[in-house]
């Protein structure tokens, strides 16, 4: 394990996160809107979600707003749109979608929906050959490029297992794909003491090592990576700034009231709490 990374600080983590049920993991999956967006875009297109959503997820990134807003307006374009059943209509609607909310560095995420044309084609063909998350995870990378791109093709592969979820239907390998770490697993990666250092240079620096460590409580704590991203992403939305400001107990309190939320109270308020402390446990970097 890099030098980097606490290994006291994985099984604590860990330990109390092995406590949440499968049924809590679901209830964040269904209250987060990424996936209520997925679930309007499969309820009129059927199985072209899958091939909708991957292209969306892989220039879901240097966004103007937050990713929540972005993927429910996503989903709001899709509603009316007639479904397509080509690479290239599927490729037009999300060009039409980036002009419509002004996106940050249109040409470079055109150029990056063109590496991916020949997967989204066989997508829209067929998307049942890539319910082995595996299989479309390596395909992914194997298009955009594992250095640059790893957490891209992580966070498509994610988006695809929601399109799948929404469809009911099962997948395999789901514990093949990683954290797709962003800004916000940056900080709490940082916070939970797991890699102690700024967010910023875990996120700029250390991608594959924060990537690798939360592997690690992921295989301890019995939850998968991306599973495990929902449930700790959606209430770390807007703690970065009070985690900055040195107010470590307000942010653990607004966690771990977000926690209760989002899981539809399947996470009480002690576990709750008690995850909010190992997860927000230091700012000792900052």
């Amino acid at each position: 394990m890099s030098k980097h990374v606490n290994a006291s600080r994985i099984a604590r983590v860990a330990s109390v996160l092995r406590k949440v049920s499968s049924e809590a993991l679901d209830a964040a999956e269904a209250n987060d809107p990424q996936f209520q967006a997925v679930v309007t875009i499969a309820g009129r297109h059927g199985e072209a979600v899958v091939a909708i959503v991957v292209a969306n997820a892989v220039v879901s990134y240097r966004l103007n707003m937050h990713g929540e807003e972005y993927w429910t307006m996503y989903g709001r374009f899709w509603s009316t749109r007639p479904t397509p059943t080509t690479a290239d209509e599927v490729i037009k609607g999300v060009l039409e979608f980036m002009r419509e909310v002004r996106v940050p560095v249109y040409e470079q995420k055109a150029s990056r929906l063109r590496k991916v044309y020949d997967l989204i084609s066989e997508l829209i063909e067929d998307p049942r050959v890539f319910t082995d998350l595996e299989l479309l995870y390596k395909r992914l990378v194997k298009s955009l490029g594992r250095n640059r791109y790893q957490k891209t093709s992580a966070f498509a592969a994610k988006m695809a297992y929601y399109a799948f979820r929404a469809l009911d239907r099962e997948v395999t390998r789901l514990d093949a794909i990683p954290v797709p770490l962003d800004r916000r697993f940056a900080v709490l990666t940082a916070t939970s003491g797991i890699i102690p250092m700024h967010p910023d240079v875990i996120y700029t620096r250390l991608r594959d090592v924060a990537e690798q460590a939360w592997r690690r409580v992921s295989q301890d704590a019995m939850i998968p990576p991306v599973r495990l991203d929902t449930l700790l992403w959606l209430p770390a939305r807007s703690i970065e700034p009070v985690v900055m400001k040195g107010l470590i107990g307000i942010a653990r309190d607004e966690f771990a009231h977000k926690l209760v939320h989002v899981t539809l109270g399947r996470i009480d308020v002690k576990l709750a709490d008690r995850i909010a402390e190992e997860i927000l446990y230091t700012i000792e970097w900052l």
